[in-house]
C-alpha cells in the first residue's frame, strides 16, 4: 500500500494547472485530478491505496500469485504561453507510468531552451567592432530545445551599461523550436548614445512558471560595439551649394548665348 503520493508539476501561479487522468488503478478503472496554485496534486487526495496484492495459495480463480498496479498518468491539459490552446504545439507532460515513489516531478515532456550565441555583425578595427549612431546593425541569436517538447518563445534585449531596454526590431523576435532543435533569431539594432555598448538578451519564460528557470532560458551578453557619431555625407553642406551656383551660371550663361545669336540675326 501507499499513501501520500503526489505529482508536482513545474506550472501552478497565474491559475494555469494541469489536468491529468490515471488507468490502471486497483478499484478505479480511470481517476482524474487537477494541480494546485503550487504544481502540486495529490493522487486520490493523499489516501492510502493498493499498490500490490498477495492472493493465498488456496486461491484458485486467479491466475497470477501476485498483482502489481500497472498504472499510467495521461496529461489532458498542461498549456503555458510557449504552448497556448490555440496553437498547433501539443501539451506538455505526454504519458508515463505512474511509479511508487511518494513524490513524482513531472519533468519529461516538456521544454528546456539554452543559449548558444549573440553575434552582432558589424565593422571592425584592430580587432575591436565598430559602429556609428544612426546604423542599424543585424543581431543573431542562437538557441536551441534540448527538452523533450516543442516552444514558442520571444527574447528581450537590454543595454547592459544602463540596463534599458535596448532599440531592437522587432521589439521581442520570437521562434518556434522542436524538441532537439537549434535555431537563430535574426533582428536589428540601433543606438543612439556614442560610447561602448553590448547587447543583454533574455528568454521570456511563461509568467506560469513557478521557478523561471524550470523549462531553461537565462541570459546571454555580446561583444561589446564602439559607437560613433554619424559621418555626413562626404561633404555634401558644402557641395549642394556650389551645384546650385553651378547650374544657375549654366543657366544665364545658356541665355547670353541666345541673345547674342539672335543680335546677329538680326
Amino acid at each position: 500500500r501507499i499513501s501520500g503520493q503526489f505529482l508536482k508539476f513545474d506550472i501552478g501561479n497565474d491559475a494555469s494547472f494541469v489536468t491529468y487522468e490515471i488507468v490502471g488503478m486497483f478499484n478505479y478503472p480511470t481517476y482524474t485530478n487537477s494541480s494546485d496554485y503550487e504544481g502540486i496534486s495529490f493522487i486520490m487526495g493523499g489516501k492510502e491505496r493498493v499498490i500490490e496484492i498477495a492472493w493465498s495459495e488456496d486461491n484458485t480463480w486467479e491466475e497470477n500469485k501476485i498483482w502489481k498496479e500497472v498504472a499510467i498518468v495521461n496529461i489532458l491539459s498542461y498549456r503555458t504561453a510557449w504552448n497556448p490552446k490555440l496553437s498547433d504545439l501539443e501539451n506538455y507532460g505526454g504519458s508515463f507510468i505512474l511509479g511508487t515513489d511518494l513524490g513524482i516531478h513531472v519533468d519529461w515532456g516538456i521544454p528546456k531552451i539554452e543559449w548558444e550565441s549573440l553575434e552582432i555583425n558589424t565593422s571592425t578595427d584592430n580587432g575591436k567592432k565598430i559602429a556609428q549612431i544612426g546604423d542599424s546593425l543585424p543581431v543573431y541569436a542562437k538557441l536551441k530545445n534540448l527538452g523533450s517538447a516543442p516552444a514558442r518563445f520571444s527574447i528581450g534585449c537590454n543595454l547592459s551599461s544602463s540596463g534599458e531596454q535596448a532599440v531592437i526590431s522587432p521589439s521581442f523576435p520570437h521562434i518556434t523550436l522542436g524538441a532537439g532543435e537549434e535555431g537563430i533569431i535574426e533582428f536589428k539594432w540601433r543606438n543612439s548614445q556614442i560610447g561602448n555598448e553590448s547587447l543583454e538578451c533574455r528568454v521570456l519564460t511563461p509568467t506560469q512558471l513557478i521557478e523561471d528557470d524550470a523549462f531553461g532560458g537565462g541570459e546571454i551578453t555580446s561583444s561589446e560595439v564602439t559607437w560613433g557619431e554619424e559621418e555626413e555625407e562626404i561633404g555634401l553642406t558644402y557641395i549642394m551649394p556650389a551645384i546650385v551656383a553651378l547650374v544657375v551660371g549654366i543657366i544665364i550663361y545658356g541665355r547670353q548665348l541666345i541673345k547674342e545669336a539672335s543680335s546677329i540675326n538680326d
